[in-house]
């Protein structure tokens, strides 16, 4: 009777390991990207999805996911999202149809003149800051920042990322070349006085304006900033 009540165990056991693999198997693929969020409508939901290859998906699923209408720049923005492909399913004119798992809106605001900035006194402007990675698609330069913050504060610091022709005045003049066929932009920090207590990361992402700066007559962009771990003035090199 123990031999056959094992054997009874032994085989439920490897018939719930195997339905617990097969429903593994079954379960779609994620994926993470950083991609632009369109405004939506009646026809379209409350958004859609283009991708920075600037294909587009519908998102079946965009009603559980609240995005503020201040976060829009002239109908979009940027955000992080955790997704699958939604198989057997086709929304008319677009490439893809996704259901979203995750959702992050990430701050997206203009690419501004340093007049234009809102930068009031750039010596406040002054503290280190980091950057991870970075890169340029559809339309946007998005950088990835990393700095030194209390836990309640790192949201609160004020990053911005500005075109600046007054180069003699810049603080990152000796860092321009001349003639390089880069597009130099200025990152400043102002941590607001904050106590530095543990270590703050997001992406930032701003809209080039096309009649501004002429993209397309560059190699790459520079971004210049100052270096939280040392001090000193650099730059970040991103490849068009």
């Amino acid at each position: 009777m123990r031999k056959l009540l094992l054997l009874a165990v032994t085989i439920i056991s490897t018939a719930s390991l195997m339905i617990s693999c097969n429903k593994k198997d079954d379960m779609p693929e994620k994926h993470s990207q950083l991609v632009t969020i369109l405004d939506g409508s009646w026809d379209t939901g409350n958004f859609t999805v283009k991708f920075d290859d600037n294909k587009t998906a519908y998102v079946e699923n965009s009603s559980k996911f609240f995005i503020s209408g201040s976060s829009y720049l002239n109908g979009e923005t940027r955000a992080m999202i955790t997704f699958h492909y939604a198989e057997g399913q086709q929304k008319e004119g677009f490439d893809h149809t996704i259901t979203i798992t995750e959702l992050f809106p990430l701050p997206t605001s203009y690419l501004k003149h340093l007049e234009e900035s809102g930068i009031a006194n750039i010596e406040e402007y002054d503290t280190g800051i980091n950057i991870d990675s970075g890169f340029f698609a559809n339309g946007y330069v998005n950088i990835a920042i990393r700095y030194k913050s209390s836990p309640e504060m790192g949201s609160k610091h004020s990053v911005k990322l500005v075109y600046n022709t007054d180069i003699e005045n810049s603080p990152y003049k000796d860092l321009y070349k001349a003639d390089d066929k880069y597009l130099y932009l200025e990152l400043y920090h102002d941590n607001k006085n904050d106590a530095k207590t543990s270590e703050y990361s997001i992406y930032q992402c701003y809209k080039l304006i096309p009649e501004n700066l002429a993209i397309d007559n560059y190699k790459g962009i520079k971004v210049l900033y100052k270096s939280e771990i040392d001090g000193e003035y650099k730059n970040f090199s991103i490849v068009l």
